[in-house]
């Protein structure tokens, strides 16, 4: 037997909704088992994957005509980790790795503790701002778009057809809609 497995320690699952006869059972490694009673032996239930997390579905009860999916870490924190306070809805994984379901690698945090952890996250790229490579305007045309706006002596359809674009997008420029970042000052 690997040393793994001796410290492996096993707990009933019970949550609303979920078939009581069923037998299942989770330990703190995040391994979640089935009583097969045929047999009276265990079976290790295989996880799906949601966006990097394991789930499991659960049979439900008689009242549940559905199977119940749950987040195996939020399960292994709710039978093995206690709450410092009822503000700690929320479960982090302290190595990043959402595959990682170990009691020892969870803890119980609050929203705000949650996205700091988040933000130290190595695995996570942060969206850069893109860059607009195909737009028909440049920074410049659209200032002197924006002068002859304020100066308010040329027409509007004018000032279009000048610069190659139509009515709508001017109207676009001169609301801020589009290209609002731009100041003339």
């Amino acid at each position: 037997m690997s040393p793994q497995a001796q410290e492996e320690i096993w707990k009933v699952l019970v949550f609303e909704g979920i078939d009581k006869t069923a037998g299942y059972e989770i330990s703190n490694f995040g391994h979640v088992r089935r009583l097969k009673v045929e047999t009276s032996e265990y079976i290790e239930l295989n996880p799906s994957n949601f966006k990097g997390y394991k789930i499991y579905s659960f049979k439900s009860s008689d009242e549940y005509k559905h199977t119940r999916t749950k987040t195996i870490h939020k399960l292994v924190a709710e039978n093995f980790l206690p709450k410092d306070n009822d503000l700690q809805r929320f479960v982090i994984h302290l190595d990043y790795n959402k595959a990682n379901n170990c009691a020892a690698n969870l803890r119980w945090v609050t929203r705000e503790t949650m996205h700091q952890h988040h933000k130290l996250n190595p695995n996570y790229r942060y969206p850069r701002p893109r860059r607009v490579t195909n737009s028909k305007l440049t920074e410049t045309e659209v200032i002197r778009i924006k002068m002859k706006l304020k100066r308010g002596k040329t027409a509007l359809y004018k000032i279009a057809k000048e610069f190659g674009i139509t009515h709508t997008q001017l109207n676009r420029i001169r609301s801020g809609e589009n290209w609002g970042h731009v100041d003339i000052e």
